[in-house]
């Protein structure tokens, strides 16, 4: 009896881990409060370059607007090029509403994975907007579009 009893709380604790785990993973983007999310369907990934030799993949995935910020979730992958002289707050640009603004916070370059926040300072709730990065092997402009 006692041996039926562990496998049954084993398997209730593996069952609350796979809830957990997928509150984590599909239920957690929705916190974004629906006012501060521009109209370019917040999570949605865009994608640059690859991580073949000489290239660089650049994802971006707009997260909101945070105290004035346009703020998005950024991953830049490469096996073989060098990032650690390119500064993304002189690189990355946001164009929206007819007006241009370059990144005033980035992650650092440097190493083979870098993850990290891109922020732009907004005046309200974009509609659609554009970001330019420039400077990036094998794309020397990389445009994402909502």
């Amino acid at each position: 009896m006692e041996e039926k009893n562990l496998v049954i709380g084993l398997w209730t604790i593996i069952g609350i881990g796979l809830v957990f785990a997928a509150y984590l993973l599909f239920g957690s983007q929705d916190t974004i409060a629906a006012s501060n999310v521009p109209a370019a369907a917040p999570g949605s990934i865009v994608r640059t370059g690859t991580t073949d030799d000489g290239d660089v993949s650049v994802d971006l995935t707009p997260l909101g607007i945070t105290d004035g910020h346009l703020v998005f979730d950024m991953a830049i992958n490469t096996h073989s090029v060098d990032l650690s002289g390119i500064d993304l707050t002189r690189a990355a640009q946001l164009e929206y509403n007819g007006k241009k603004v370059y990144a005033d916070g980035a992650p650092q370059l440097g190493g083979h994975h870098i993850y990290g926040g891109l922020t732009f300072p907004v005046e309200g709730t974009p509609q659609s907007f554009t970001v330019t990065i420039k400077g990036i092997p094998k794309q020397q402009e990389r445009v994402f579009r909502w």
